[in-house]
């Protein structure tokens, strides 16, 4: 495994609290790759982490001095209730783990791209608007 992916699978790890798939490890070079895709997978195969796997992707991406292009917007779209209340609690819980010692880098970069260079909130207990 390269570097890049090494480094990706730590900071996954750190977020979402498990290693990722090879479908998600997918997903995020083809992110970084600059090649954005619809998903379709099925029930209970991790779709709602493809918001930590964007949220990498962009990091990785301004870290590396490529942001031109790549979205700063993640769209979701569900047809369920359930599943709107299941992605807002991963994102919440998203947030919240940003506030993990290991993640320091992944906070500062994200600053960087705010409009006031700071972390907006990232820490745990943080307000967001």
């Amino acid at each position: 495994m390269s570097a890049e992916l090494e480094e990706f699978a730590d900071r996954f790890r750190a977020i979402m609290g498990f290693t990722p798939y090879s479908w998600q490890t997918e997903v995020y070079k083809r992110m970084v790759d600059g090649f954005f895709d619809n998903l379709k997978l099925p029930t209970g195969t991790g779709k709602t982490s493809v918001m930590a796997i964007w949220l990498l992707a962009l990091v990785k991406k301004a870290e590396i001095g490529r942001l031109q292009g790549f979205p700063r917007r993640l769209i979701w779209v569900v047809d369920r209730r359930t599943v709107v209340d299941q992605a807002t609690a991963q994102a919440e819980n998203i947030r919240r783990r940003l506030s993990d010692q290991s993640l320091v880098t992944v906070r500062r970069t994200l600053a960087s791209l705010s409009a006031t260079g700071e972390d907006a909130g990232w820490r745990c207990g943080g307000k967001h608007t």
